[in-house]
């Protein structure tokens, strides 16, 4: 585009933050943002919200935090999402004190907390440490796993599932949770994220065989 005489805007740069961070490709996310600045574009809150939440799911918490003290420097408040993702990165880098201090900042602040900045909280405080004592029963599995595929994560989903099965809480055929579950293991192996992942518990016996949709008529004939 520059070669052309055309000067790629702020959209533009986030679209090529957004899809670095979506191949994981992080430092090079970083750099779209260095020559933003370079080029005399004020990044977004979109432009800091994409890169802590790339930081934040490669597992480099400290880097998603340079982002906010940055995003804050040139006056750009933090919003729902970005609280949410670092409460959620937080937690998941277990520093539940930090992610707690940022929950009470963002109340502060005047910033509601939505659903799944609770349910980060939920799963990432609470649950791990009900986990640790071996309290989660059946119920609070399925909810989550639900709760997570309701928010489109499918990967947390799977991760509390494993953990269900691990811990052997799977509900027997009898109990009122099983359908609600099997239901939510059936969107998972639809979902590319998860489908090898489910379909691996399913080949070592480890959950019963569910039929997909996708491998109904499949068979030939």
């Amino acid at each position: 585009m520059c070669a052309r005489g055309y000067r790629p805007d702020v959209v533009a740069y986030n679209t090529l933050i957004n899809g670095f961070c979506k191949v994981k490709r992080i430092s090079e996310a970083h750099d779209v943002l260095d020559e933003m600045v370079a080029e005399g574009l004020v990044p977004s809150i979109v432009t800091y919200n994409l890169l802590i939440d790339g930081w934040c799911k490669h597992g480099e918490i400290d880097q998603a935090l340079n982002c906010l003290s940055r995003m804050v420097g040139i006056k750009r408040e933090p919003n729902v999402i970005t609280y949410t993702t670092l409460i959620d990165g937080l937690c998941n880098a277990r520093k539940p004190d930090d992610a707690i201090h940022f929950q009470n900042e963002m109340k502060g602040k005047g910033c509601s907390p939505n659903r799944i900045s609770f349910i980060a909280l939920i799963y990432g405080l609470f649950f791990r440490e009900m986990v640790e004592k071996e309290m989660p029963d059946t119920i609070l599995y399925v909810a989550l796993v639900n709760s997570f595929i309701s928010n489109e994560k499918p990967t947390l989903a799977f991760e509390i599932l494993k953990e269900m099965v691990d811990n052997e809480k799977f509900p027997n055929p009898l109990d009122k949770n099983d359908l609600p579950l099997r239901e939510a293991i059936l969107e998972l192996a639809e979902d590319a994220n998860t489908s090898s992942n489910i379909k691996n518990l399913i080949a070592e016996g480890r959950i019963p065989a569910i039929v997909c949709p996708s491998d109904v008529g499949s068979g030939g004939g």
